[in-house]
Order: structure tokens, then C-alpha cells, then sequence
């Protein structure tokens, strides 16, 4: 999903080069970048903002699952 998002938003800030929006409404996310430069795709990499194996998730930040 990292790599949607990032996709998404690349989109919007084209428009916002056009003058179609706010440049401030769409800045870069450097660590959503990162992420995709890293290959953090979501669940099509297991990694991305939580690290997924099967159907539970583990949120990287405490290491709890969900389900």
C-alpha cells in the first residue's frame, strides 16, 4: 500500500505543479519515499508502516499483533 499512496501523492503534486492546488497542501513524505525506495510495499512486501505475516499484522512500533 506504501507504494499506492506514494503513487497517489507524486499525482497530486503534479497537479499542484500545474497550478491545479496548493503546492502546501501536497508535500513530499520523505519517510513514505524511503519506504518505497526500500521496497516497504505493505502486504505485497510483509513490511511497510506494520510488518505483516498471513492474516495477523505486528505494529512495528510495540510489537503487539492484530488480528
Amino acid at each position: 500500500m506504501t507504494d499506492t499512496t506514494s503513487y497517489i501523492s507524486q499525482g497530486w503534486q503534479e497537479k499542484a505543479k500545474q497550478g491545479q492546488i496548493s503546492e502546501e497542501l501536497v508535500k513530499p513524505i520523505p519517510t513514505l519515499e524511503k519506504m518505497v525506495k526500500e521496497g516497504k510495499m505493505g502486504r505485497k512486501s510483509g513490511e511497510g508502516f506494520y510488518k505483516v505475516s498471513g492474516r495477523a499484522r505486528r505494529d512495528q512500533a510495540d510489537g503487539q499483533y492484530d488480528k
